[in-house]
């Protein structure tokens, strides 16, 4: 069977899992351990990750904050989302507001 978006949010519902990365990591701000939730969606040519702000440029916009990649249906959906794990991690490396744990 050929992967399509449909594939994959299926394989992502029967999964049971919710679908979302959860990442340990300091407050900058507030100086303790927190955790940072990107959830995750999948449509035709993307998998998007929604988080909160990783940056102060980022709380002060409008924008949804948020982290993608292209959708590479030559991959199964596995290593699609560890692909897009690697550049949320990246994400919050880049940002200023948190570090990784």
């Amino acid at each position: 069977m050929q992967n399509t978006s449909e594939t994959f949010k299926q394989e992502l519902t029967e999964s049971g899992k919710i679908p979302c990365f959860e990442i340990e990591v300091l407050n900058l701000r507030e100086d303790g351990k927190d955790y940072i939730i990107f959830d995750i969606e999948i449509s035709e040519l993307t998998i998007k990750a929604t988080h909160d702000s990783l940056s102060t440029k980022q709380i002060k916009s409008n924008k949804t904050a948020f982290v993608s990649i292209d959708t590479d249906y030559d991959f199964s959906l596995s290593e699609n989302l560890a692909n897009l794990y690697d550049k949320c991690v990246v994400a919050i490396i880049d940002g200023n507001l948190f570090d990784l744990v």
